[in-house]
Protein backbone atom coordinates (compact mmCIF):
# COMPACT_ATOMS: atom_id res chain seq x y z
CA UNK A 1 0.00 0.00 0.00
CA UNK A 2 2.81 2.38 0.93
CA UNK A 3 4.62 1.51 -2.29
CA UNK A 4 1.55 2.49 -4.34
CA UNK A 5 1.26 5.78 -2.46
CA UNK A 6 4.91 6.56 -3.14
CA UNK A 7 4.42 5.76 -6.82
CA UNK A 8 1.37 8.03 -7.01
CA UNK A 9 3.30 10.78 -5.23
CA UNK A 10 6.18 10.51 -7.70
CA UNK A 11 3.79 10.59 -10.65
CA UNK A 12 2.01 13.65 -9.24
CA UNK A 13 5.35 15.39 -8.73
CA UNK A 14 6.41 14.61 -12.31
CA UNK A 15 3.09 15.93 -13.65
CA UNK A 16 3.45 19.16 -11.69
CA UNK A 17 7.06 19.50 -12.84
CA UNK A 18 6.09 18.98 -16.47
CA UNK A 19 3.32 21.56 -16.12
CA UNK A 20 5.73 24.09 -14.65
CA UNK A 21 8.26 23.51 -17.44
CA UNK A 22 5.53 23.89 -20.06
CA UNK A 23 4.35 27.17 -18.47
CA UNK A 24 7.91 28.52 -18.44
CA UNK A 25 8.44 27.60 -22.09
CA UNK A 26 5.14 29.22 -23.06
CA UNK A 27 6.07 32.41 -21.23
CA UNK A 28 9.51 32.50 -22.81
CA UNK A 29 8.06 31.99 -26.30
CA UNK A 30 5.55 34.79 -25.72
CA UNK A 31 8.34 37.14 -24.64
CA UNK A 32 10.42 36.19 -27.66
CA UNK A 33 7.47 36.86 -29.96
CA UNK A 34 6.90 40.25 -28.32
CA UNK A 35 10.58 41.11 -28.72
CA UNK A 36 10.53 40.05 -32.36
CA UNK A 37 7.39 42.11 -32.97
CA UNK A 38 8.95 45.15 -31.29
CA UNK A 39 12.10 44.74 -33.36
CA UNK A 40 10.04 44.54 -36.55
CA UNK A 41 8.11 47.71 -35.68
CA UNK A 42 11.13 49.52 -34.28
CA UNK A 43 12.09 50.65 -30.80
CA UNK A 44 13.32 54.20 -31.46
CA UNK A 45 10.45 56.60 -30.62
CA UNK A 46 9.62 59.18 -33.28
CA UNK A 47 6.13 60.22 -32.18
CA UNK A 48 3.87 59.50 -29.21
CA UNK A 49 0.87 61.74 -29.87
CA UNK A 50 -2.10 61.71 -27.52
CA UNK A 51 -5.60 62.36 -28.76
CA UNK A 52 -6.02 64.87 -25.93
CA UNK A 53 -3.14 66.95 -27.29
CA UNK A 54 -3.58 66.63 -31.05
CA UNK A 55 -5.04 69.62 -32.88
CA UNK A 56 -4.21 68.98 -36.55
CA UNK A 57 -2.46 66.77 -39.09
CA UNK A 58 -1.33 68.28 -42.39
CA UNK A 59 -0.77 65.84 -45.23
CA UNK A 60 1.38 66.74 -48.25
CA UNK A 61 0.83 63.89 -50.70
CA UNK A 62 0.72 63.64 -54.50
CA UNK A 63 0.75 67.41 -54.92
CA UNK A 64 -2.14 67.97 -52.50
CA UNK A 65 -2.21 69.61 -49.10
CA UNK A 66 -4.98 68.46 -46.77
CA UNK A 67 -5.27 69.85 -43.25
CA UNK A 68 -7.17 67.60 -40.85
CA UNK A 69 -8.38 69.52 -37.81
CA UNK A 70 -9.11 67.46 -34.71
CA UNK A 71 -11.39 68.51 -31.86
CA UNK A 72 -13.67 66.82 -29.38
CA UNK A 73 -16.39 66.97 -32.05
CA UNK A 74 -14.34 64.98 -34.54
CA UNK A 75 -12.41 65.64 -37.75
CA UNK A 76 -12.76 68.58 -40.15
CA UNK A 77 -10.98 69.37 -43.41
CA UNK A 78 -9.70 72.95 -43.05
CA UNK A 79 -9.63 73.55 -46.81
CA UNK A 80 -13.30 72.53 -47.10
CA UNK A 81 -15.13 72.35 -43.75
CA UNK A 82 -18.24 70.84 -45.36
CA UNK A 83 -16.24 67.94 -46.79
CA UNK A 84 -17.29 64.63 -45.26
CA UNK A 85 -14.11 62.96 -44.01
CA UNK A 86 -13.65 59.26 -43.42
CA UNK A 87 -13.52 59.19 -39.62
CA UNK A 88 -12.07 55.70 -39.51
CA UNK A 89 -9.15 56.66 -41.77
CA UNK A 90 -8.40 59.75 -39.67
CA UNK A 91 -8.54 57.77 -36.44
CA UNK A 92 -6.11 55.26 -37.93
CA UNK A 93 -3.62 58.09 -38.47
CA UNK A 94 -3.95 59.15 -34.85
CA UNK A 95 -3.36 55.57 -33.73
CA UNK A 96 -0.23 55.35 -35.91
CA UNK A 97 1.12 58.61 -34.46
CA UNK A 98 0.52 57.46 -30.90
CA UNK A 99 3.39 54.96 -31.22
CA UNK A 100 5.45 55.76 -34.31
CA UNK A 101 8.81 54.04 -33.84
CA UNK A 102 11.89 53.76 -36.04
CA UNK A 103 14.10 50.74 -36.58
CA UNK A 104 17.46 52.40 -37.14
CA UNK A 105 19.09 55.79 -36.72
CA UNK A 106 21.56 56.89 -39.40
CA UNK A 107 23.72 59.92 -40.01
CA UNK A 108 23.12 61.92 -43.17
CA UNK A 109 25.84 60.99 -45.65
CA UNK A 110 26.88 63.39 -48.39
CA UNK A 111 26.07 62.11 -51.85
CA UNK A 112 23.53 59.57 -50.66
CA UNK A 113 20.03 59.79 -52.13
CA UNK A 114 17.41 59.29 -49.46
CA UNK A 115 14.55 60.63 -51.57
CA UNK A 116 14.06 63.80 -49.56
CA UNK A 117 14.51 66.10 -52.58
CA UNK A 118 11.12 64.85 -53.83
CA UNK A 119 9.56 63.19 -50.78
CA UNK A 120 6.80 60.67 -51.22
CA UNK A 121 4.95 62.04 -48.20
CA UNK A 122 5.32 64.84 -45.66
CA UNK A 123 3.31 65.05 -42.44
CA UNK A 124 3.03 68.02 -40.11
CA UNK A 125 1.64 67.10 -36.70
CA UNK A 126 0.56 69.75 -34.21
CA UNK A 127 0.01 68.57 -30.65
CA UNK A 128 0.26 70.39 -27.31
CA UNK A 129 1.10 73.60 -29.16
CA UNK A 130 4.14 72.16 -30.94
CA UNK A 131 4.48 71.12 -34.59
CA UNK A 132 6.72 68.29 -35.79
CA UNK A 133 7.37 67.54 -39.45
CA UNK A 134 8.01 64.01 -40.71
CA UNK A 135 9.38 63.65 -44.22
CA UNK A 136 9.17 60.20 -45.82
CA UNK A 137 11.69 59.66 -48.59
CA UNK A 138 12.69 56.66 -50.68
CA UNK A 139 12.63 53.04 -49.60
CA UNK A 140 15.71 50.97 -48.93
CA UNK A 141 16.12 48.57 -51.85
CA UNK A 142 17.44 45.81 -49.59
CA UNK A 143 15.02 45.94 -46.64
CA UNK A 144 12.01 47.78 -48.05
CA UNK A 145 12.09 50.17 -45.09
CA UNK A 146 11.44 53.88 -45.61
CA UNK A 147 13.84 56.70 -44.86
CA UNK A 148 12.31 59.32 -42.56
CA UNK A 149 13.62 62.66 -41.38
CA UNK A 150 12.10 64.54 -38.44
CA UNK A 151 12.07 68.36 -38.49
CA UNK A 152 14.62 68.40 -41.35
CA UNK A 153 17.46 67.31 -39.06
CA UNK A 154 20.63 65.58 -40.24
CA UNK A 155 19.55 62.40 -38.48
CA UNK A 156 17.92 59.82 -40.74
CA UNK A 157 15.64 57.08 -39.49
CA UNK A 158 14.29 53.95 -41.11
CA UNK A 159 10.76 52.73 -40.46
CA UNK A 160 8.75 49.78 -41.66
CA UNK A 161 7.44 50.27 -45.18
CA UNK A 162 3.87 49.94 -43.90
CA UNK A 163 4.11 52.85 -41.45
CA UNK A 164 3.27 55.49 -44.05
CA UNK A 165 0.40 53.60 -45.72
CA UNK A 166 -2.38 55.08 -43.57
CA UNK A 167 -1.23 58.64 -44.42
CA UNK A 168 -0.94 58.10 -48.17
CA UNK A 169 -4.44 59.32 -49.00
CA UNK A 170 -5.59 61.95 -51.48
CA UNK A 171 -8.57 64.17 -50.75
CA UNK A 172 -10.82 61.91 -52.77
CA UNK A 173 -9.61 58.92 -50.76
CA UNK A 174 -10.24 60.81 -47.51
CA UNK A 175 -13.93 61.12 -48.36
CA UNK A 176 -16.22 59.11 -46.12
CA UNK A 177 -19.35 57.71 -47.72
CA UNK A 178 -22.52 58.64 -45.87
CA UNK A 179 -26.28 58.75 -46.25
CA UNK A 180 -27.26 62.44 -46.06
CA UNK A 181 -30.89 61.95 -45.04
CA UNK A 182 -31.28 58.34 -44.05
CA UNK A 183 -32.55 57.44 -47.51
CA UNK A 184 -33.53 54.01 -48.70
CA UNK A 185 -33.39 52.77 -52.28
CA UNK A 186 -37.18 52.81 -52.58
CA UNK A 187 -37.26 56.57 -51.92
CA UNK A 188 -35.00 57.52 -54.84
CA UNK A 189 -37.09 58.23 -57.90
CA UNK A 190 -34.76 59.91 -60.40
CA UNK A 191 -30.98 60.02 -60.73
CA UNK A 192 -29.14 62.36 -63.08
CA UNK A 193 -25.39 62.22 -63.60
CA UNK A 194 -22.87 63.72 -65.99
CA UNK A 195 -20.29 61.63 -67.83
CA UNK A 196 -16.72 62.71 -68.51
CA UNK A 197 -17.62 63.75 -72.07
CA UNK A 198 -20.32 66.12 -70.81
CA UNK A 199 -23.29 63.89 -71.60
CA UNK A 200 -26.03 63.99 -68.95
CA UNK A 201 -27.88 60.75 -68.29
CA UNK A 202 -31.19 60.71 -66.42
CA UNK A 203 -32.45 57.44 -65.01
CA UNK A 204 -35.95 56.89 -63.68
CA UNK A 205 -37.00 54.12 -61.33
CA UNK A 206 -39.85 52.16 -62.85
CA UNK A 207 -41.90 49.62 -60.91
CA UNK A 208 -43.11 46.57 -62.78
CA UNK A 209 -44.84 43.38 -61.66
CA UNK A 210 -42.62 40.44 -60.79
CA UNK A 211 -43.49 36.76 -60.98
CA UNK A 212 -46.53 35.71 -58.96
CA UNK A 213 -45.95 33.64 -55.86
CA UNK A 214 -48.08 30.55 -55.47
CA UNK A 215 -51.08 30.85 -53.15
CA UNK A 216 -52.45 28.37 -50.67
CA UNK A 217 -55.94 26.99 -50.70
CA UNK A 218 -58.39 29.82 -50.27
CA UNK A 219 -55.64 32.48 -50.64
CA UNK A 220 -55.10 34.06 -54.07
CA UNK A 221 -51.57 34.26 -55.51
CA UNK A 222 -49.57 37.33 -54.45
CA UNK A 223 -48.16 39.69 -57.05
CA UNK A 224 -44.99 41.58 -56.12
CA UNK A 225 -43.22 44.42 -57.89
CA UNK A 226 -39.61 45.12 -58.67
CA UNK A 227 -37.78 48.34 -59.54
CA UNK A 228 -35.75 48.77 -62.70
CA UNK A 229 -33.70 51.80 -63.74
CA UNK A 230 -34.29 53.03 -67.26
CA UNK A 231 -33.44 56.19 -69.21
CA UNK A 232 -36.30 58.63 -68.80
CA UNK A 233 -36.41 59.18 -72.58
CA UNK A 234 -37.36 55.58 -73.29
CA UNK A 235 -39.13 54.01 -70.32
CA UNK A 236 -40.67 51.35 -72.54
CA UNK A 237 -37.27 49.90 -73.48
CA UNK A 238 -35.33 47.90 -70.90
CA UNK A 239 -31.80 48.90 -70.01
CA UNK A 240 -28.78 46.73 -70.59
CA UNK A 241 -27.49 45.01 -67.49
CA UNK A 242 -24.44 47.22 -67.00
CA UNK A 243 -26.55 50.38 -67.14
CA UNK A 244 -29.03 49.21 -64.53
CA UNK A 245 -26.43 49.63 -61.81
CA UNK A 246 -26.62 52.76 -59.71
CA UNK A 247 -24.05 55.29 -60.96
CA UNK A 248 -21.23 56.44 -58.74
CA UNK A 249 -20.23 59.63 -60.57
CA UNK A 250 -19.39 62.66 -58.48
CA UNK A 251 -21.86 64.95 -60.31
CA UNK A 252 -25.32 63.76 -59.25
CA UNK A 253 -28.73 65.30 -58.74
CA UNK A 254 -31.30 63.22 -56.86
CA UNK A 255 -35.05 63.73 -56.78
CA UNK A 256 -36.59 61.78 -53.95
CA UNK A 257 -39.99 60.18 -53.51
CA UNK A 258 -41.02 60.48 -49.88
CA UNK A 259 -43.52 58.17 -48.19
CA UNK A 260 -46.64 59.74 -46.69
CA UNK A 261 -45.59 58.71 -43.18
CA UNK A 262 -42.31 60.59 -43.45
CA UNK A 263 -41.96 64.35 -43.26
CA UNK A 264 -39.90 65.88 -46.02
CA UNK A 265 -36.45 66.99 -44.91
CA UNK A 266 -33.82 68.88 -46.86
CA UNK A 267 -30.72 66.96 -47.90
CA UNK A 268 -27.45 67.82 -46.18
CA UNK A 269 -25.18 69.96 -48.28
Amino acid sequence: MKAKQRTLGVLLFLILLAGGVFALLTLRNAREEQAASAAADGTIPLAAVSGNDLTQIVLHYQGETNTLLYTADGWTLAEDPAYHLDTSACNTMLTALSSLNAKRELSLQAGEDYGFAEPALTIEVTAAGETDTYTFGASNTMTGDLYVRKNNSDVIYTVSGTKAACFELTRAELFGAFNPAGLTASEIEVVSYTLADGETVTLKANSEPAAESGGCQGIPPQTSTRRRWMPSSRLSAPMSRHRQQMPTRRCMVLRLRWSQQRSQQPMAQ
